[in-house]
């Protein structure tokens, strides 16, 4: 049961209110005695945060970087481990789908501050969009060091994280944590800016042993498939990312960041906007020759028209509009009207 406003932890923090509950923990909003500072605290689960030489956890405020919430203190309180952390203005969790520039923005940053964690031989273990923060100005702060943990001498630690973040090695191999696993979660992240679902996740959030049968059988749907707006060069980077094999991805977080900052600027900003009422799906291009394409399931068929006008005047460009396409040759048609138009 969450403790009430008021509860006094090691003495120091008050409780100010109840903040939400995960897999790992309880966070709460607390007013730090020391400090003079309302901050953030998480009591970890101390049966699922194993292994940890808590001793050491104090490390986690040496993380340093303007691309990390910083973590003020870490340690035990009547046997449970909590750490303290900057009070977060908000997270990407609920931010999918995304412009791609944006997406690309976001998990760059991210990036950076993954590479910062991993310089300092801790692994995070639990990347995923509800764990990158925004700061007052739109910054993203990788956050929750709940799950870290010291790399071994091997630059491993035990394997962990949220099922729908974690990589196929950990999730179905029973495998350790490496750069790689925490590289495939950020690949992870992004393939869920870009397309509203996390791998896997296409439709409603399986359960564990369900996720873990749709990981082992193959691949996820590809990401053009769910987001055919996006550059072919962007979801050739997601997918390396997302690689089966850990030694086909990325070789750290930093080699990923640099090859999404080399991706060329696009020659229209396409987002994927609510859908316009009767349309299944529609997107958008900003600026005064902006677009939209809309998709919409001609009634009581498996077909659906693919409409391209202009977004003032409305307009039809008859070349990119597509009637009784099948539902099985949608994404296709999709993918070839966006590489037209330019994305």
């Amino acid at each position: 049961m969450p403790h009430p406003p008021g509860f006094m932890i090691d003495n120091r923090y008050e409780v100010t209110h109840y903040i939400d509950s995960g897999s790992y923990g309880e966070v709460y909003e607390v007013f730090d005695h020391t400090q003079q500072q309302t901050v953030a605290l998480k009591l970890l689960d101390p049966a699922l945060i194993t292994g940890w030489p808590w001793e050491e956890a104090a490390r986690l405020t040496a993380l340093r970087s303007e691309y990390i919430l910083p973590v003020w203190n870490a340690d035990i309180f009547g046997g449970v481990p909590y750490i303290v952390a900057e009070l977060a203005q908000g997270s990407l969790d609920g931010a999918a789908p995304t412009a791609p520039g944006q997406a690309i923005r976001y998990i760059r940053e991210a990036c950076r501050g993954v590479a910062r964690t991993h310089d300092d031989a801790i692994l995070h273990r639990d990347i995923k969009l509800a764990n990158l923060f925004l700061s007052v100005n739109d910054r993203v702060l990788v956050g929750d060091f709940g799950l870290a943990f010291p790399m071994d001498a091997n630059g491993e630690a035990p394997g962990a994280g949220t099922p729908l973040t974690t990589a196929p090695e950990i999730l179905i191999g029973g495998g350790k944590t490496s750069v790689a696993s925490d590289v495939y979660s950020l690949g992870a992240c992004l393939y869920a800016l870009l397309t509203g679902f996390y791998p896997y996740n296409d439709h409603a959030p399986p359960g564990t042993p369900a996720l873990q049968a749709l990981v082992a059988a193959g691949p996820p749907t590809p990401l053009r498939d769910l987001a055919p707006h996006v550059s072919l060069g962007l979801a050739g980077r997601v997918d390396r990312a997302l690689a089966r094999n850990a030694a086909d991805r990325y070789p750290s977080a930093a080699a990923f960041e640099a090859e999404l900052g080399h991706l060329a600027a696009p020659a229209r900003l396409w987002r994927r906007v609510v859908s316009h009422p009767g349309h299944d799906r529609c997107w958008e291009s900003a600026g005064p020759a902006g677009l939209r394409v809309c998709a919409t399931q001609i009634a009581g068929t498996n077909r659906f028209s693919v409409e391209t006008a202009r977004l003032v005047s409305g307009l039809r460009i008859i070349a990119n509009c597509k009637p009784g396409v099948t539902t099985a040759a949608l994404p296709g048609t999709l993918r070839a009207i966006f590489q037209r138009l330019g994305n």
